[in-house]
């Protein structure tokens, strides 16, 4: 095996690296709001049942298991991106690799003679928006619970 077959192998075991670990981080957000809408609805049946005694003590309850859903699952998505920023870092590694071996132009390099242009936003704001939403559907939950017991 040479060089230029090791670096292209490698490069498609991270990019595939990359791709499982997608999997894994909407199967988990997936998780976190179904999680976060069996709390509603369970809260929303506990809160109409008639013989509940103690509506702030179950109140409670959902708040804490709001957080205990939120908080694990936040700490489990900042290093599901670190794994994917290490794989799509080092696929590209190997990549600039073979493209060294094979002296081929990069695509950056590249871009102008293949005629495409380039992404506008070079970063990752799909994680930045996951995050959001999942701290807005988190603190939506606790305000319905404390609007609807304390306050309502």
């Amino acid at each position: 095996m040479d060089k230029k077959d090791l670096y292209k192998m490698r490069a498609e075991e991270f990019a595939k690296s990359f791709e499982s670990l997608r999997s894994v981080e909407w199967r988990v957000t997936f998780q976190l709001y179904t999680g976060y809408t069996l709390l509603g609805v369970a809260y929303f049946h506990l809160l109409s049942a008639q013989q509940i005694q103690n509506k702030q003590l179950i109140s409670v309850m959902v708040i804490v298991v709001t957080l205990l859903l939120w908080a694990p699952t936040f700490y489990l998505s900042f290093r599901i991106q670190e794994r994917q920023r290490f794989a799509r870092a080092v696929q590209n590694k190997y990549l600039g690799k073979l493209h060294d071996t094979i002296k081929v132009k990069r695509l950056e390099e590249d871009k102008c003679e293949l005629d495409v242009p380039m992404p506008i936003h070079q970063g990752w704001y799909a994680f930045l928006v996951q995050r959001i939403l999942s701290i807005v559907f988190a603190v939506g939950l606790i305000l319905f619970v404390v609007f609807t017991t304390w306050l309502g």
